[in-house]
């Protein structure tokens, strides 16, 4: 088998097996969709408890008194947001290295739930790094950072009942 056939079969295997895999992930996340359609009838009063997320160290210390800051409880509960927007918040993260196809999936994933009538945002790292993390550089303290700001970004979003 000549070199030029070898690499024809290898470039098919690998788009074959790109395509199962959004295939896979578009079923996940349809399965996903469908599941928490069919909770949200039996949603109960464990919605109105807050979600909590574990923080490293901050990339910038907090120098200041935090004692007098106080959280601030919304009138309208998680539940009732729900159905306002007629769906479930969800987040959906992709990882992989750069360049590894992350954007592309999600802007079809995007445009898939867009056209079923689903409420949907994406939070590309590229994007978040023009304005929400545009003072954080690539260091393993600044990816940290990057994580819990996109992280709570996206658990606002999914307590309002988007998908992002």
């Amino acid at each position: 088998v000549s070199t030029q056939s070898k690499w024809g079969i290898r470039f098919q295997f690998m788009a074959l097996t790109l395509r199962l895999l959004i295939a896979a992930s578009l079923l996940c996340f349809v399965l996903l969709l469908y599941f928490q359609s069919q909770a949200l009838a039996n949603i109960g009063s464990h919605l109105n408890q807050g979600t909590v997320f574990l923080r490293e160290e901050s990339v910038h210390p907090l120098t200041f008194d935090r004692s007098n800051i106080v959280w601030h409880a919304s009138n309208v509960s998680r539940l009732e947001r729900y159905q306002l927007m007629d769906q479930n918040g969800t987040t959906i993260w992709f990882t992989g290295l750069s360049g590894s196809g992350k954007s592309s999936l999600a802007s079809s994933l995007e445009l898939l739930l867009s056209k079923m009538g689903r409420k949907v945002y994406i939070l590309d790292g590229d994007n978040l790094r023009h304005g929400l993390n545009r003072d954080l550089g690539f260091s393993s303290a600044h990816r940290k950072e990057s994580v819990r700001r996109v992280a709570e970004t996206a658990r606002l979003f999914a307590e309002i009942g988007r998908a992002s």
